[in-house]
């Protein structure tokens, strides 16, 4: 099932609405904005737009980090893993990024026991082309800076 939720301020017109205002408007608009087709466009225009970036991530990492990440394209989604070599700390390779300004998650953080191969998940959906292109050199730059002693 699909659902909306909208948990925060809106300003319209001046008009400003509360997450308990936002119901009664809701109702009243959503409906139309759903028949009128508005919603459809913008998904068609984000789904595009989200293929581009990830497109370009995918190349971006196959050109300046095609020897030490495998990463996939997806048919769907927001993020995608970009997989460590073998042996390689996914928490420590987190911690480099964050410290050349590229927030990725391990995905290790997300398992209750260790896994055999560390990744980082890669979000593309709020960044710019541009962006992304200074991020995965950024990437680049850290994981090769990666002491021999983080690896597992």
């Amino acid at each position: 099932m699909f659902s909306l939720r909208m948990d925060h301020w809106f300003l319209l017109d001046k008009l400003i609405l509360s997450s308990r205002s936002w119901h009664q408007f809701g109702r009243k608009y959503g409906a139309d904005f759903m028949l009128e087709g508005h919603f459809t466009r913008h998904l068609r225009r984000m789904r595009t737009l989200y293929a581009e970036r990830q497109a370009a991530l995918v190349a971006e990492i196959q050109q300046h980090l095609g020897g030490m990440l495998e990463i996939q394209p997806s048919e769907v989604g927001m993020h995608l893993v970009a997989w460590l070599p073998p042996g390689m700390d996914d928490q420590a390779a987190a911690r480099q990024a964050a410290a050349h300004s590229v927030d990725t998650v391990p995905i290790s953080s997300f398992g209750m026991e260790p896994i055999e191969r560390g990744g980082l998940i890669l979000g593309y959906a709020a960044v710019s082309e541009h962006e992304i292109r200074d991020g995965v050199r950024r990437l680049a730059a850290a994981l090769h800076s990666l002491p021999p002693t983080l690896r597992r």
